[in-house]
């Protein structure tokens, strides 16, 4: 986790919240409140029904949830799914 933290000045960089993008693993462990952290008062929200292959659901929930919180952008914490599926989802903010 330490490649993170040089990110967070990035992250206090933007204005406006963001929305943490993961996968149901990663959402049960400790590493979660740890990238929370880092994000500080640019935290949004968590959405982390992401499976795998990035199926198309996933990711229309995503931005659903996206257009809730208003965010900004997306931080993905994961695996290859979730880094496509965040892809996906800045490509597509409509």
């Amino acid at each position: 986790l330490r490649t993170l933290f040089p990110y967070t000045t990035l992250f206090r960089s933007v204005d406006g919240k963001l929305l943490l993008l993961t996968g149901a693993s990663l959402s049960k462990t400790d590493l979660l409140g740890r990238v929370q952290d880092a994000l500080g008062d640019r935290f949004g929200g968590v959405f982390s029904s992401i499976g795998q292959h990035s199926p198309v659901q996933g990711i229309q929930d995503a931005l659903d949830e996206v257009r809730r919180i208003q965010a900004v952008g997306i931080v993905a914490f994961g695996g290859g799914s979730v880094v496509d599926a965040a892809k996906v989802s800045g490509k597509c903010r409509c």
